[in-house]
């Protein structure tokens, strides 16, 4: 994420995060590549979504800043 006022010539505020997702799959299920492309293109990424947002709206509270709330992330 990058906030950035044009009238700055750097940004306010760089955050990073990095988030690990495990799911466990039974021994007898099979799963084509095809599936798992679209789940983590869209699942993963719609599920993930909600928690780097809590964690820049809660980052800038603490921050003592103007509370930003990213948008909610739509298909």
């Amino acid at each position: 994420m990058l906030a950035k006022d044009s009238a700055f010539e750097k940004a306010a505020l760089n955050l990073k995060a990095k988030y690990v997702v495990k799911y466990d799959i039974m021994n007898d299920m099979q799963i084509s590549k095809e599936f798992m492309s679209i789940f983590s293109e869209l699942t993963i990424s719609l599920l993930l979504w909600t928690y780097f947002r809590e964690l820049v709206n809660n980052t800038i509270y603490r921050m003592g800043m103007s509370p930003l709330v990213l948008p909610m992330k739509r298909i």
